[in-house]
């Protein structure tokens, strides 16, 4: 059946705290609202297709690297953009943009539509609400260690290290976090999501007597197995 009516949107739980994160920070900042997006798709849907999207996404990365008990070197970034996808039976258009404003976002969806035969008909209809239940926690996990404390977990990480083998001599730690955040508007529903990934992988290096010193590593992103946070 060809995509030729406005999108009827689903929206979580509208008092949820990640739905209030995701509005704030990803859409209001960038000037957009639920309503804008239902108005890109049916840009899309001017034309005959039988599915489109809109994905936008705003992560925040940060990372901490210390080696023989001082932070060498640190990092932090936002990235953000929208994807805008378009499929008309066997046939599917993708369209990017960096830039996360609906200026691009309107681009895009005429750009991927098409793909399909001019001459459909849609007009916007308002987002209804329903209740989901989310799969993510509320907590980012950025903001929610200050400077002192990471550097505080990353000489945590090099004592437990040091104490485990009297051989290790050196350790290196480093403390990532990655924060996610995605609101997808395809025609049929909204939702949006936080990804709160972290981890403190760690290096070592140790001497035996008599031997040349050799290097480990363990620990894995989002898994910490040390009590780190007990």
């Amino acid at each position: 059946m060809p995509y030729n009516q406005a999108p009827d949107f689903l929206c979580a739980d509208t008092m949820h705290p990640t739905y209030s994160a995701v509005q704030a920070r990803l859409l209001e900042a960038n000037r957009l609202s639920p309503e804008l997006l239902a108005k890109s798709l049916c840009i899309i849907g001017a034309h005959h297709v039988d599915y489109a999207d809109i994905y936008c996404q705003r992560t925040a990365y940060e990372s901490w690297h210390l080696e023989e008990g001082i932070v060498k070197s640190g990092s932090f970034q936002i990235n953000q953009g929208v994807g805008v996808r378009a499929v008309s039976g066997d046939k599917t258009a993708f369209a990017y943009a960096d830039s996360l404003c609906i200026d691009s976002i309107n681009r895009s969806a005429r750009a991927v539509r098409a793909i399909g035969a001019a001459g459909g008909k849609v007009s916007a209809k308002m987002p209804s609400e329903t209740r989901g239940k989310p799969v993510c926690s509320a907590s980012d996990p950025i903001a929610g260690l200050d400077s002192a404390a990471k550097v505080a977990l990353l000489n945590k990480v090099e004592a437990i290290a040091k104490a485990a083998d009297p051989r290790i001599v050196q350790v290196m730690a480093g403390l990532t976090c990655e924060y996610d955040m995605v609101y997808l508007a395809p025609s049929g529903r909204q939702t949006r999501r936080r990804h709160p990934p972290d981890g403190a992988p760690e290096r070592y290096r140790y001497r035996q007597t008599g031997r040349t010193p050799r290097t480990g590593q363990r620990g894995r992103r989002r898994t910490l197995r040390l009590g780190l946070f007990r």
